[in-house]
């Protein structure tokens, strides 16, 4: 497979990683309760999509497994974020009649909060000369004052603006960007850090194509100041090790907020904000996300194979938070699949809550178009302790669509 079709392929499952669930029987082997460690006070809600048309939001525990609610928000869902304590939902909403919306969800009731229009048949709705277009890529701010809203245009030029969230609106924006799905996070300051004095926005990014279409060249982790968006510094595809021209597809940041995991095509790698330099680098062994258990004592990659022809290996790769290969978890044979096969199941986005022993993780595939028996979406919840698979929740659906965590 050449690094461009490894680049395509990855494309179509990396839209938020659009690798999500899983077919086979029910779990056997599998004990039914989650460690009591995970989450706070034994209970993580973990918000996810149905994949189907129009989507849902379905909010599930993590401890039971159970689907507490599933919400309407009237039409598909392009992006995803949470406040940073889990409270507050915010959803890019694509609606009948190409009406584009971005909406604010309590995440413990469901209740809608505010609706904001942003666009209608491709006219964004424009206020103080800035146009909000799409919600397809959202981060809120470490204080939950500020929303990264992508795509959004000024003077005909695409990028981010930033949202207020007392105002609900756009109060600054900053182009021409073409943002990468797994691509913006906001990080909180840390005064002992200069680059993260007053916190940073980190976004994967390229100058390239900013009203649409691929980063083929320049793509780059790009350092923001979170109120001007001014560019503070940045990450070359060089740094990480291998190829001068990998593509750079998602970043993680370390639960200690003093570090960040850069996903490129090729490899894998950790960037010290005290040292501004990668400090661990190693060869990717799957095209799937990088996630990290909340206590930092790990780091997941996932396998979502190479669409159309192959689900995967069906396994996880674990490392350690230098990078030091730990092994694998089979999630495969406890669903009734064999790994390495054209039944591994194929995973994707994961997410963890602060006690870090269980990740949750999007299982699956697109319904039409593999080469291989289609998987249903589901979540999977793993104990990456004892390196097993403890239950999936089954969301309805195939593939596509985000997960965040929820309200605790």
């Amino acid at each position: 497979m050449t690094h461009r079709t490894v680049r395509t392929c990855h494309a179509r499952a990396m839209r938020w990683v659009r690798v999500c669930a899983c077919a086979g029987g029910m779990i056997t082997g599998c004990r039914s309760a989650i460690a009591p460690d995970d989450g706070d006070g034994g209970h993580a809600d973990i918000v996810a999509t149905t994949g189907t048309a129009p989507d849902r939001l379905l909010l599930v525990n993590g401890t039971s497994g159970r689907v507490t609610n599933r919400l309407d928000v009237g039409g598909r869902v392009e992006g995803l974020a949470s406040a940073p304590d889990g409270s507050v939902l915010y959803a890019g909403v694509a609606g009948a009649g190409f009406r584009q919306s971005l909406v604010a969800l309590d995440a413990r009731t469901g209740r809608t909060l505010w609706m904001l229009p942003l666009s209608e048949n491709g006219r964004p709705n424009v206020v103080d000369d800035i146009g909000l277009l799409t919600g397809e890529i959202l981060a809120a701010s470490s204080d939950n004052r500020r929303l990264y809203v992508a795509r959004s245009l000024q003077g005909g030029i695409g990028g981010i603006a930033v949202l207020d969230l007392t105002s609900r609106r756009p109060v600054a924006f900053t182009g021409p960007w073409n943002v990468a799905a797994g691509g913006l996070v906001s990080l909180g300051a840390d005064p002992t850090i200069p680059l993260l004095r007053d916190g940073v926005i980190a976004m994967v990014a390229s100058r390239q194509n900013s009203a649409g279409g691929g980063r083929r060249t320049g793509e780059r982790v790009y350092f923001l100041a979170p109120t001007t968006l001014a560019v503070l510094d940045s990450i070359t595809p060089d740094a990480l090790g291998g190829s001068t021209t990998q593509g750079i597809w998602q970043i993680v940041p370390a639960p200690d907020g003093r570090s960040l995991y850069v996903g490129g095509s090729q490899r894998v790698a950790r960037y010290d904000f005290a040292m501004r330099s990668v400090t661990a680098s190693v060869a990717r062994p799957s095209l799937g996300a990088v996630t990290v258990t909340g206590d930092g004592s790990a780091v997941i990659m996932t396998d979502g194979g190479s669409w159309p022809d192959s689900p995967g290996s069906g396994l996880l790769f674990v490392y350690g938070p230098d990078l030091a290969a730990h092994g694998t978890i089979d999630v495969s044979t406890p669903m009734g699949n064999t790994p390495r096969s054209p039944t591994a199941t194929a995973t994707g986005v994961g997410v963890s809550w602060p006690s870090g022993r269980v990740l949750y993780l999007r299982a699956g595939t697109e319904a039409i178009g593999p080469l291989f028996p289609p998987q249903q979406a589901r979540l999977l919840a793993v104990d990456v302790l004892e390196r097993r698979l403890l239950r999936a929740v089954d969301l309805g659906g195939y593939g596509f669509g985000p997960l965040v965590r929820g309200s605790p």
